[in-house]
């Protein structure tokens, strides 16, 4: 009998001059029967390498096996000569003695086959030939939990024989097989030679039930089928959010679950998520006494910037996971009766990006606070200049300098924030345009901003009378209700109290109702250079930052320059193609011919209103240092231009 073995190994190139096999004990190919004192020995089976076509042993060692890191209790030998003699008269397999002493123990041999050079690409190629792997996979991620956990795990309909060797499907009409129904019940079962049997007491993970309720979600009343068709078009979701727990395991067995679906026409798309954001744990600030132990916070003292214990032993801190027993917890309940919803909602959408930790410190609240009270600043002048004017037809006169610089505010502020939350997911990013945006609308200088250069004074009563004006605060309430739903929906009701410059920005409805807000179609949009590398193993190591990355595995954005979008959307990809390598991404192709770097294939993306990419990919083994030089080397001739712009504008 033929069985394929689960290896995971971090460099398939070496794998392929493996000799021998080493398991740890508890291995389900292990004998369980084995008493420690007989270990290591060698199983009556071989495993074939797939690459070399070498038959290889295969050893299994105590769990206490010094060797090298085993992934899921397996590993190959090192890839060198087996046994070697060094300084110290010890015998090695490759850097490893343990495996040494296996090497001559079990007499192992080298097959002069195993020598043969190979690359990556070749050893993928074989491998996916014959069906049994050369694919990226996790080192340690397994098939889910089946436990006896029946109290909430989900029941395998499966009916077991008195003496529990057979084991036959519950009958369709007895499906589904629910709480309630325990295990080890004598029930009927007329497919056992017995006429009666057993239910299976073994249950799956609670996994296996939520890696499909997705689809529910879209048919949730059908009783004929999972997701009817129709409904099932509407796949896949956009967007998945969830824990480090759910976007490593949770969403692993949902995908599984998805592509059995689709193989059985259920639904049409394999790939059940478009979209991952996974949230970093929530970290409270921990105090650890000079001999290691955790202090409640309740008895740490602060002394200005330090901390200490009641008795003046000195204090280190820390944000570590929150735990009763390292006294770091926080009560959200109490949080949320002294700071509100919107304010802790706020402070976890601003302390971190996605994927990173969040460090939870109340003193974070002081400078979102101040925001807030500025953002409502803003409203109530926009509703008292606008009482102040009832009367709309003798408006103020508004100046078109001003108008214009709004505008371009407008649309950038727009733009960066719908691009942070639509398409970057950065909603911590997003929030810093909204506040950026805010200060756009106070009494005083703008400040700078890069791509915006807007820079005037606006005075309280053009918020009562411009435009524009009236547009951005329009578009500042109803963007930060992502963040502060509840204040938004207050502001928004003082805005309606009054009668606006311009109808249209101020529909009558909740704020739920309101159009996101869009730009205007002769504004600017990014547009943006990905270089794309081959896949796989890199000189470079990790790719580098670069100027403006736009970037998956493997891609390094390489600049963005602000184009009218008028002018961009509407190319074909080949003038989108010429359109770059001609004028604004010129530079960049130019140092590309002179490293010899040969662009393969073109692709681009267009997302309107928001960015249009091109994307180039490199022919051969190109090291992401080398474009990193080149991004510096522009870099820096970009702002010596720059700065020479501004001597020359001040003379």
């Amino acid at each position: 009998m033929e069985e394929l073995l689960d290896l995971r190994v971090a460099d398939p190139v070496n794998a392929a001059r493996a000799t021998f096999i080493v398991l740890r004990q508890g291995h389900p190919l292990s004998d369980p029967a084995r008493a420690a004192d007989v270990l290591p020995y060698r199983l009556g089976v071989s495993a074939l390498n797939g690459v070399s076509g070498v038959w290889m042993p295969i050893i299994v060692v105590p769990e206490e096996y010094d060797g090298p890191v085993m992934h899921l209790n397996a590993r190959y030998a090192p890839p060198s000569l087996l046994t070697t003699e060094a300084d110290d008269g010890e015998l090695r397999c490759g850097d490893s003695v343990a495996d040494g002493l296996l090497v001559e123990q079990f007499k192992i041999k080298q097959d002069p086959r195993v020598l043969m050079p190979v690359n990556l690409s070749e050893v993928q190629e074989i491998a996916r030939f014959g069906n049994y792997g050369g694919y990226m996979t996790s080192r340690t991620l397994q098939d889910w939990v089946v436990s006896r956990q029946r109290a909430w795990g989900t029941p395998i309909p499966m009916v077991l024989s008195a003496d529990g060797k057979t084991a036959v499907p519950l009958s369709d009409d007895k499906l589904p097989l629910l709480q309630g129904q325990e295990a080890g019940t004598r029930v009927a079962c007329d497919r056992l030679d017995a006429g009666e049997g057993s239910y299976e007491a073994d249950t799956l993970d609670t996994f296996f039930d939520s890696a499909w309720y997705y689809l529910r979600y879209l048919d949730p009343g059908n009783q004929e089928a999972v997701i009817s068709r129709e409904a099932a078009e509407k796949m896949p979701v956009d967007i998945y959010v969830g824990g480090i727990e759910h976007a490593a395991v949770h969403m692993f067995f949902a995908r599984f679950l998805s592509y059995f679906l689709c193989d059985i026409g259920v639904t049409h798309e394999p790939e059940p998520f478009r979209d991952l954001i996974p949230q970093g744990i929530v970290r409270g600030k921990t105090f650890l006494d000079p001999d290691g132990r955790y202090v409640q916070r309740s008895e740490a003292v602060a002394k200005g910037n330090v901390f200490e214990t009641r008795d003046g032993r000195p204090l280190s801190v820390a944000y570590e996971k929150m735990s009763k027993s390292k006294g770091n917890g926080v009560d959200p309940l109490e949080v949320l009766d002294k700071v509100g919803v919107d304010m802790a909602r706020l402070q976890l959408l601003d302390s971190a990006a996605p994927r990173q930790a969040i460090n939870w410190e109340e003193s974070d609240l002081k400078g979102l606070k101040k925001w807030l009270d500025r953002v409502a600043w803003v409203v109530s002048t926009y509703v008292e200049q606008r009482k102040r004017l009832a009367d709309i037809s003798k408006e103020t006169s508004v100046d078109a300098r001003s108008e214009e610089k709004l505008r371009e505010n407008y649309n950038f502020f727009v733009r960066n924030t719908s691009m942070c939350l639509e398409v970057l997911n950065l909603h911590n990013t997003a929030l810093a345009r909204l506040q950026g945006f805010t200060n756009a609308l106070r009494v005083g200088s703008f400040p700078f901003v890069r791509f915006a250069f807007v820079v005037l004074k606006l005075e309280p009563a053009v918020l009562g009378s411009s435009p524009e004006a009236e547009r951005c605060v329009y578009a500042l309430v109803t963007m930060m209700q992502v963040f502060t739903p509840y204040l938004a929906a207050e502001l928004w009701a003082a805005l309606q109290s009054v009668p606006a410059v311009r109808a249209a920005v101020s529909p009558s409805c909740l704020l739920t109702g309101v159009p996101w807000p869009q730009v205007d179609p002769d504004c600017e949009i990014d547009f943006i250079l990905v270089t794309r590398l081959p896949e796989g193993p890199s000189k470079g190591g990790k790719v580098p930052p670069t100027l403006s990355c736009l970037a998956q595995v493997n891609d390094i954005g390489c600049g963005r320059v602000p184009v009218p979008r008028q002018q961009i959307e509407h190319l074909s990809v080949q003038e989108l193609i010429e359109r770059a390598m001609s004028q604004e991404h010129k530079d960049i192709f130019e140092k590309f011919e002179e490293k010899g770097f040969t662009c393969e294939s073109f692709s681009t993306s267009i997302r309107e209103g928001f960015h249009v990419t091109v994307n180039v990919s490199l022919r051969g083994e190109v090291d992401p240092r080398e474009i990193s030089l080149i991004l510096n080397e522009l870099q820096r001739k970009w702002r010596t231009s720059k700065a020479k712009k501004r001597v020359e504008a001040e003379q």
